[in-house]
């Protein structure tokens, strides 16, 4: 007779949430005790197939025009309505999902509107910068059972605001796992696709947009991509597209009308981190710039510098190959040249934590049969 497997559901809505939750779904689907799901709301399903991930279940959202202010709620609503219907027919012992994005909130309140243990990943972190990042991570927190924060500091900020100390546990940054499995681009790849010799150094530019203040999005673009134009001649830019936020349509429609430099809607991790090991291996210098997290969170593990530029990130916890600069042009400049030339970086990774995947998943494995001591929420 089988034991009766433990159902787990995980969802995604972005690009990058992807890229942190894939490493748990995969060594899931590699133990025997867990039945493992994936619903996905976002446009990235093609690169979730070349995952190998087993068994998806796509929802379909109508098309919005994201410069608009009605955009997250539209979303929003429309989230909720779906997965309820996917988690109705999947009956999951534990909805997985991460961190921050407006499309989890509602996965969260629809799990946990029916009763389904709730668990979030990058529980407890803050980014004070325009965003509703933080409004609607700890929202999500509020609404779920298991919290794994990624850092002590966001641990014992769940503690503050009042969780209870058994559900949080820190066991680092997911997506590390993963960056032992993969086979990163090798430099004769990386030569092939970005038509590059590697005898320059090489920024690797990501750009979102603030959406509490959206509006400037576009002059904010203007001032990085004219600091990037100064140093073309010397150094390879390449490029990569927004995520989905408020404001991301204002971006990316610059980006197709601009042909001064390489850019991609999405390198994938075979090629993004295949990019940044080529300063870990010495083969050239690689630099991170722009307001993404993965120039926070990812690049210490790469020893790459990184330029973070404007308030976006404020507050997330950094290592010391971080350079914080405003949107002035002549700071921007100032920060390249530097870094450019500073080959010393003495990198202490404060979100590593060895094989983090599997120390979560035994950690839910726990309370397979403490549904209502979950359920049970009480806030000191």
């Amino acid at each position: 007779m089988s034991l009766k497997k433990i159902r787990l559901s995980f969802f995604s809505g972005s690009r990058s949430e992807f890229d942190i939750i894939s490493n748990v779904i995969e060594r899931a689907q590699n133990i025997n005790e867990f039945e493992t799901t994936l619903i996905v709301s976002g446009n990235h399903l093609k690169k979730i197939r070349k995952n190998k991930i087993k068994k998806i279940f796509k929802i379909n959202l109508a098309k919005k025009d994201n410069t608009k202010e009605t955009y997250y709620s539209s979303v929003i609503s429309e989230v909720i309505i779906k997965i309820t219907n996917k988690l109705k027919y999947l009956r999951p012992d534990f909805l997985i999902l991460h961190g921050d994005r407006f499309e989890t909130f509602a996965a969260a309140i629809a799990s946990s509107s029916m009763n389904i243990p709730t668990v979030q990943l990058e529980a407890g972190d803050i980014t004070n910068g325009g965003t509703y990042d933080d409004s609607v991570r700890h929202a999500i927190s509020r609404l779920s059972h298991i919290l794994f924060a990624t850092n002590q500091e966001s641990k014992k900020r769940l503690i503050k605001f009042g969780e209870e100390e058994w559900r949080i546990k820190n066991f680092g940054l997911s997506s590390f796992d993963k960056i032992h499995d993969i086979n990163f681009a090798t430099t004769n790849e990386i030569k092939k696709k970005f038509q590059i010799s590697l005898n320059k150094p090489i920024i690797l530019f990501t750009f979102h947009p603030s959406s509490i203040d959206y509006k400037k999005t576009y002059s904010n673009l203007k001032i990085c991509l004219k600091s990037l134009d100064k140093l073309k001649k010397n150094v390879d830019i390449i490029i990569t597209y927004p995520n989905n936020d408020l404001g991301s349509k204002i971006i990316i429609d610059e980006y197709k009308k601009n042909n001064k430099f390489k850019i991609y809607e999405s390198l994938g991790k075979h090629f993004y981190y295949g990019l940044m090991s080529l300063n870990l291996k010495k083969v050239q210098k690689v630099i991170c710039a722009g307001n993404s997290s993965s120039g926070i969170k990812e690049t210490p593990f790469f020893h790459c510098p990184t330029i973070n530029i404007g308030n976006r990130q404020d507050g997330r916890l950094q290592a010391n190959n971080v350079v914080n600069v405003k949107f002035n042009e002549k700071l921007i400049d100032n920060a390249l040249k530097v870094t450019l030339k500073n080959n010393k970086f003495n990198i202490k990774n404060p979100y590593y934590i060895e094989n983090s995947s599997i120390k979560i998943l035994k950690f839910i494995k726990k309370f397979k049969n403490k549904k209502f001591e979950l359920l049970n929420k009480k806030y000191q």
